[in-house]
């Protein structure tokens, strides 16, 4: 026997709920600076079934790039005034969240361009 109207409406608004607890935890992990790996997980899972999800999370994803790139290379102070030999030092788990962030963006192109 198929489902009635009403079941159907109360599935969406599951379905609708998850969405939206799905969103808010995408949204809070890139805001955050402790779950960015996390939300990215979850967001490139979302854009491998959704592409165009993407783009409700450009403005934040674009704050957190920022922030990741800026992290990235960090130069320490030198010992002395015009020390010749400063290194670089590369955040690794910046790093790789800066790597997630790019593959999420490859993957939502690629399917993008397929429709």
């Amino acid at each position: 026997m198929p489902p009635t109207l009403a079941g159907e409406d109360e599935v969406w608004m599951v379905v609708q709920e998850f969405y939206a607890w799905i969103n808010g935890i995408i949204n809070e992990g890139i805001r955050s600076a402790r779950h960015v790996p996390l939300a990215l997980a979850v967001l490139q899972a979302l854009v491998r079934k959704n592409p165009a999800s993407l783009e409700e999370f450009a403005g934040n994803l674009l704050k957190c790039l920022a922030r990741l790139l800026a992290n990235t290379y960090k130069i320490p102070p030198p010992p002395q005034p015009r020390a010749p030999n400063q290194v670089r030092r590369i955040n690794e788990p910046a790093t790789r969240a800066v790597k997630s962030l790019l593959e999420i963006w490859r993957v939502h192109m690629s399917i993008s361009s397929e429709h």
